[in-house]
């Protein structure tokens, strides 16, 4: 509901780290809560670690995105 309409039609291969940032500053403009951000990226995380362990990419590019500090705000934006 929320991960196949934005990357769906993309290669594994070819998600980069700026689109899987993408995706997650347009679920937190829809209303969507951080949290719930977070545990939607969390499937995709996964994903692309088991990519990373087998090989078919070198680094994931879920890696620190929507990452929230101390101060309740998100970093890397």
């Amino acid at each position: 509901m929320h991960l196949l309409p934005f990357f769906g039609a993309l290669d594994i291969r070819d998600i980069t780290r700026e689109q899987v940032k993408q995706w997650g500053y347009e679920k937190l403009q829809s209303g969507l809560s951080f949290s719930s951000v977070q545990k939607y990226l969390a499937p995709l995380s996964e994903m692309f670690n088991h990519a990373v362990e087998d090989g078919h990419i070198e680094q994931s590019p879920c890696l620190r995105v929507l990452r929230s500090n101390r101060g309740g705000g998100v970093n890397n934006r």
